[in-house]
């Protein structure tokens, strides 16, 4: 069984949490040939101000 577990820093709606699971799980079975029964996506949100890329805060 894969697990997959994206974190973003935008608000999201439950259409737009769906599409990206969905999304997700399409490439697993593409790239990877896994199975998407066998498959979990894990979705989480992260505050802007708690992220960090290059140093450099996404809050600015």
């Amino acid at each position: 069984m894969s697990f997959l577990h994206l974190k973003f820093s935008a608000p999201a709606t439950a259409d737009f949490a769906a599409g990206v699971a969905g999304a997700l799980l399409d490439l697993s079975a593409q790239v990877l040939h896994k199975q998407t029964a066998y498959s979990a996506v894990g979705l989480g949100y992260v505050d802007p101000m708690q992220l960090f890329i290059g140093g450099e805060s996404l809050a600015k």
